[in-house]
């Protein structure tokens, strides 16, 4: 070549070191017209192309280069070339081509089994690697990463702290150890190494794991701090924010609400976010807020058949039943499965008393489900059907308690939430940490299974006897401990605190326990709840109730005591009220006050507030200056309530525990009842089997009660 072309090529050279790839191209193209065989003009041309990502073109000059050298220098680069096409069998294959393999080649070999995700071969490769003395720390981390990988959580952390151990300034290595720990779950390890990492380099992914790890660790107010902390640095970090509400959400409801409120209005389709504030208004009672949002979700999502459901169940919670069958009928066209829906109708429709048209769904939609549905067996209960009541119940109870139905509800609730893929839980992180059904509750769930009364005879054993339910039911259904007696006496049973002493007056002979006294269920032969009883007990029926007339007392001192009150000291008719009870447990059971302001125009009448808790905080101004004495100061627990219930002469009363004790102590009461009442109600509307002493006031017109109260009013001056 003469000097000029030599020339040339030093200047197309010198453009492309230079940066000046456009025009470097161009020039390497001039020389190759002339000499197209120049290897030295075409591994330029083909590095340029390299750089400038034309894969293709670099790997076919040099495919031609190699072919004609047989260098390896020029086979690196082949394999470069594969690598960044992420064409890695390929790459692996030309690797493998080679005989001796020094270092570098290796370590392309071994990254290239990682992107195959054939971690066996990447590990021996690793391990090869090693073998030269010019192994560096970076090999020892790839290592750590590919046992991981390969699930070898054991040597995954040994070749990781020994990284460390050389270096530990470096947050990759932290991060990788960290990842490891969170491998074998032990979160307190994951934390220590994240704090390191986030000292080293603080980050707002790093953060934010760090804040998740102490949520799990029950430390919400150091969680707090983190999710704060990315907040400052992203004021639209959406999951710190969500976090952060979550983090509110147990520990000061209404600023979780203003965050979900706040986020649901910056992210108006986002029906995550407005499940969540759904969530937390039902959470807090209120469910007309509940319904509103879930017309939002509606808008966000008007094809999902949870949009539509959750408007329901919020409807069905404000006793607005016939809008709430329309939200499920709605539901119903988008449900893959609309048994849920059904079912929900089917319930509504018998507490409505259309106690046919529920049991003809669960003919015509779900025959199977008759013998093994809660909805059904209380549907059965309306109709004093107690013998399907016992099977549907045991049915239900061996279903739903075995780890095999505990799993697939947690799964279907993963999917339901969507949270995958929103708010990146992993569903394997799920399985362990939001499922709310751990290990322990599974078997505590099938101890029940295993040692119910449903299934055993009692005779002669050791029973434990809990109270799961309301304070209504454990009064209610305590009748059936003078029949459990005739089985055995050894019985322990187990209560509120607030009805400790009235239980251990009237069953002195049992062990009564406080419910926060932890029990060994082990020791005892069956367990069984205080509604169980009803269903457990073969002699028991709903035909012929036993202890209708009075089967508690309260200690003759306690009553004595309550009548020494000046404010008892009245020849006065006295007529005990009761009007607002716990707003989770059918709010529509509640009267606002305003209704019985009537009472108080009775002649020659003592009005007493038997009110403990208010939920309706309106109620004090509606007081205004009627004569009522206000009972709450003097009552402590049910032994007090049943002292003062002693002293009067009418109960008026809403359906909750005190009407039940009441009735249980054969005092004169007046029950309350809205049009769609419990099942325990039956269908009466006068008189009850459970009781001799209350008379039924029903309202005959959903949500008036003012014609009932209209009735009792006469019936208080008769």
């Amino acid at each position: 070549m003469d000097d000029n072309y030599e020339t040339l090529v030093d200047e197309a050279y010198n453009l492309h070191i230079s940066g000046d790839f456009i025009k470097a191209k161009e020039a390497y193209e001039n020389l190759l017209e002339v000499n197209p065989d120049d290897l030295n003009v075409l591994n330029l041309y083909g590095q340029l192309n390299f750089s400038l990502k034309n894969y293709d073109i670099a790997l076919s000059i040099f495919k031609k280069i190699y072919e004609k050298t047989q260098l390896d220098d020029i086979r690196l680069n082949i394999i470069k070339v594969y690598l960044l096409q992420n064409d890695f069998q390929n790459a692996i294959d030309t690797i493998n081509s080679i005989q001796n393999k020094d270092i570098i080649v290796l370590r392309f070999l071994a990254q290239s089994y990682i992107s195959i995700q054939n971690f066996e071969k990447a590990i021996k490769t690793y391990l090869d690697i090693l073998k030269f003395k010019e192994h560096d720390t970076t090999d020892l981390f790839n290592l750590s990463v590919a046992y991981l990988k390969n699930n070898d959580a054991d040597n995954a952390l040994k070749y990781a702290l020994d990284v460390f151990s050389k270096n530990n300034n470096d947050v990759n290595v932290c991060l990788q150890i960290a990842s490891v720990y969170r491998y074998i779950d032990d979160k307190e390890k994951e934390l220590d190494y994240l704090l390191k990492a986030a000292q080293i380099q603080p980050s707002v992914d790093i953060f934010y794991n760090i804040g998740v790890l102490y949520r799990l660790l029950g430390n919400d107010e150091e969680a707090l701090e983190y999710f704060k902390a990315i907040v400052e640095v992203q004021p639209d970090n959406k999951s710190a924010y969500l976090n952060i509400a979550r983090i509110y959400q147990t520990h000061d409801k209404n600023i979780s609400i203003n965050i979900y409120s706040g986020l649901a209005d910056k992210y108006p389709d986002d029906a995550m976010i407005l499940m969540q504030l759904y969530i937390m208004y039902r959470e807090m009672y209120r469910h007309d807020l509940a319904y509103e949002t879930a017309l939002r979700v509606i808008k966000a999502e008007p094809e999902e058949e949870y949009a539509y459901s959750s408007a329901g169940d919020a409807l069905y919670e404000l006793g607005r039943y016939e809008e709430a069958i329309h939200m499920f009928e709605k539901a119903k066209q988008y449900a893959t499965n609309p048994e849920y829906c059904d079912i929900t109708i089917a319930n509504m429709y018998s507490e409505m008393n259309k106690n046919d048209k529920a049991i003809q769904i669960f003919k015509t939609k779900y025959p199977h489900l008759m013998k093994e549905n809660t909805t059904y067996a209380f549907i059965q209960l309306r109709e004093k059907n107690l013998d399907e009541v016992r099977y549907a119940l045991y049915k239900h109870v061996s279903k739903v308690n075995t780890e095999e139905f505990i799993e697939k509800r947690a799964v279907k609730f993963f999917y339901k939430l969507n949270i995958d893929k929103k708010y990146g839980i992993n569903e394997d992180t799920f399985r362990k940490v939001k499922t709310g059904k751990t290990g322990e509750d599974i078997d505590r769930a099938i101890y029940y299974l295993k040692n119910d009364l449903y299934s055993h005879n009692p005779d002669n054993k050791k029973i434990f006897l809990y109270s799961s339910h309301g304070a209504g039911d454990i009064i209610m259904f305590s009748r059936y401990i003078h029949i459990l007696a005739k089985h055995t006496k050894n019985i322990t049973i187990q209560l509120p605190n607030s009805m400790l002493r009235l239980m251990k007056y009237n069953f002195p002979e049992y062990e009564i326990l406080s419910n926060e006294k932890i029990i060994n269920q082990d020791s005892y032969d069956y367990s069984t709840n205080f509604f169980s009883l009803l269903c457990s007990l073969n002699e028991t029926t709903l035909k012929d109730i036993p202890y209708s007339k009075k089967y508690l007392s309260v200690d003759k001192s306690i009553t004595k005591e309550k009548s020494m009150f000046d404010f008892m000291q009245t020849d006065k008719k006295k007529i005990g009220i009761f009007w607002n009870g716990n707003p989770v447990v059918m709010p529509q059971r509640s009267i606002k006050f305003k209704y019985l302001k009537s009472l108080f125009e009775i002649p020659n009448s003592q009005i007493y507030s038997f009110q403990i808790s208010n939920f309706d905080y309106s109620v004090e101004q509606e007081k205004g200056d009627l004569a009522m004495i206000d009972l709450a100061p003097f009552i402590k627990d049910y032994a007090d309530t049943a002292g003062f219930l002693e002293n009067i002469d009418v109960l008026v009363t809403i359906d909750t525990s005190i009407a039940n004790l009441a009735g249980a102590m054969g005092i004169k009461t007046y029950l309350l009842l809205p049009y769609a009442s419990e099942w325990r109600w039956f269908y009466d509307t006068d008189k009850t089997p459970w009781y001799d002493s209350i008379k039924i006031f029903k309202q005959k017109i959903p949500y008036d009660w003012q014609d009932v109260i209209e009735r009792v009013k006469y019936e208080l001056q008769v």
